[in-house]
């Protein structure tokens, strides 16, 4: 959507209609239960509960992306087995073709097996596109298969002299594709750039955020969520729904993409959780153990500020 519209006033009513869209649907089929998917069907159902939703993933789990991917799988699952939703583990989407107003989706099971079913409407959230198809003619050498720019360790493009790339377009890293890391590695690219015009060498090379960050909130609608804490789960509650929600506006307003109501001071809001963290914790179901331990971590990076966590 974002390559075809010049402007946020279209952007705006191309949802307009894609919402319209989603109210009409009776049958919905998300296919791929990572973090994108999963997301998509909690703020689905929490607006639409009575809607008949259908999970295409071909892994064993879902999740499968995150920091902690068992209990995270579980938390998920718990959550959309409340819902009512079918989910067809370990089956692969091998064409999705819309027609006379449904979408016909052909799939194969891990066994073999076929299967044919129809929908009002469809969400593709496996896996990334590039869209770099029209880079191509100029960077053939530098592309993989899947159309991303291959870079050396300080992130130059491949057979370039002086060209750059970070983020989602980049292949050949080990790095989750999220908000997150693309910040990691513009960071590491924009220090070494300035080394470079002070006529400095490149400081190292980059070392991979890894698979997933050490923070990870993942919303399940508007109440629920998981937060993921130095690979524990330790909110499906409160305080995971308010991580996300500020992680977000922060990433908005880092982007420039949210207006300056949006403004949010992490370690303000972390002050203000440890404060009340006994209330908290009553509302919780993680260990409460953990919860603490988190509070108290968390703690040490905003109250002293000598660290910021979030980046």
């Amino acid at each position: 959507m974002k390559d075809q519209l010049s402007d946020i006033i279209q952007r705006r009513e191309a949802l307009k209609a894609e919402n319209l869209r989603l109210k009409l649907a009776n049958s919905i089929a998300i296919i791929g239960g990572g973090i994108v998917g999963v997301e998509l069907a909690g703020e689905i159902l929490s607006k639409y509960p009575n809607k008949s939703l259908t999970f295409f993933h071909s892994h064993k789990t879902l999740l499968n992306n995150t920091s902690s991917p068992d209990g995270a799988h579980k938390v998920a699952l718990a959550f959309l087995n409340e819902h009512q939703v079918t989910i067809h583990f370990e089956e692969r989407v091998t064409s999705a073709i819309f027609d006379n107003n449904l979408w016909t989706i052909h799939s194969t099971m891990s066994s073999g097996t076929k299967r044919k079913t129809t929908f009002d409407k469809v969400y593709f959230c496996a896996g990334f596109i590039c869209n770099t198809e029209f880079m191509r003619k100029n960077f053939t050498d530098s592309m993989n298969e899947k159309g991303e720019l291959l870079i050396d360790n300080e992130f130059r493009v491949k057979n370039t002299k002086n060209i750059y790339a970070v983020g989602d377009v980049v292949g050949g890293v080990a790095d989750l594709k999220t908000a997150y890391v693309a910040g990691e590695q513009a960071k590491f690219l924009g220090s070494n750039l300035k080394r470079m015009k002070e006529g400095k060498t490149f400081g190292g090379s980059y070392k991979p955020a890894g698979l997933a960050p050490p923070i990870m909130a993942i919303s399940l609608g508007p109440f629920r969520g998981i937060f993921i804490f130095a690979g524990k789960i330790i909110s499906t509650k409160r305080m995971a729904c308010d991580m996300k929600n500020n992680f977000e506006k922060q990433v908005l307003l880092t982007l420039g993409q949210a207006p300056e109501a949006f403004n949010v001071d992490l370690n303000k809001t972390l002050r203000d959780e440890i404060r009340t963290k006994n209330t908290n914790e009553q509302e919780e179901d993680g260990n409460p153990d953990d919860i603490k331990a988190t509070y108290d971590t968390l703690a040490k990076f905003a109250v002293t500020g000598t660290e910021d966590i979030f980046h």
